[in-house]
């Protein structure tokens, strides 16, 4: 892979919030749409800290930030499952995604010897599983994968959103028979530790202060890179 390819490609991700038409410097920056990722990650770590305190009101208010942040994200449109729904179908998801068992899937370093890959996967897929059959309750429709990884992503970062964008950057890459499954993760997790241009300290987003987890930045790799592929067919 060329040097540097992964610099420019973070470096656009974040210089495409800072650079917006608007307003302010500041103000551009608060208001762009891939915020919404922050705010609902933001939300849902403070949620982790406060445990078993978290009570109806917080509840509601993580349910409100996942449902704009999947807005945000194209999951309320087309075939989505949650296109005729309101936020509050998000509730339930909400208190799952918080449920204490949960959080060694947040703040893990890939690089460090006592991070154990099986245990890792093993949540994600409990997860997953979890968040399906509670979705498929609420809706009455099998959840995508590019849905449950992007709600996945949206409140833990512990998976990249399967969505075009990122699958078609990981072909690209060279990556086969990419999907949300153990061999997919397996590998992006051993991309991230092989990559030292992953780990570096990224420009700050004026007014934000939210520290991107390692699946965080493999997904903003690949979705560029897919968006750039994207923008150069039209």
């Amino acid at each position: 892979m060329e040097k540097g390819l992964i610099t420019r490609y973070l470096a656009g991700y974040i210089a495409e919030m800072n650079g917006s038409e608007y307003v302010s410097k500041r103000v551009r920056a608060l208001l762009h749409r891939y915020l919404a990722w922050d705010y609902c990650y933001n939300a849902f770590s403070e949620a982790m800290v406060r445990g078993k305190n978290n009570g109806e009101k917080e509840i509601n208010l993580l349910a409100l930030n996942l449902y704009a942040y999947l807005g945000t994200y194209g999951m309320l449109r087309g075939s989505s499952a949650l296109l005729q729904k309101n936020y509050k179908v998000c509730i339930s998801v909400a208190r799952e995604l918080i449920n204490s068992d949960n959080r060694e899937l947040c703040g893990n370093d890939f690089c460090e010897s006592s991070f154990n890959f099986d245990r890792y996967w093993m949540r994600i897929f409990t997860l997953k599983y979890r968040l399906d059959f509670l979705l498929k309750g609420l809706t009455g429709r099998k959840p995508s994968d590019a849905l449950l990884s992007k709600i996945m992503m949206g409140a833990l970062g512990c998976v990249p959103a399967f969505d075009k964008y990122v699958l078609r950057g990981m072909r690209w890459l060279g990556f086969t028979n990419v999907c949300f499954d153990e061999k997919t993760i397996r590998a992006l997790v051993k991309f991230y530790a092989e990559n030292e241009e992953l780990r570096q300290v990224l420009p700050k987003v004026n007014g934000m202060d939210v520290p991107y987890p390692p699946m965080k930045r493999v997904d903003m790799f690949f979705w560029m890179i897919g968006k750039e592929i994207e923008e150069k067919k039209r």
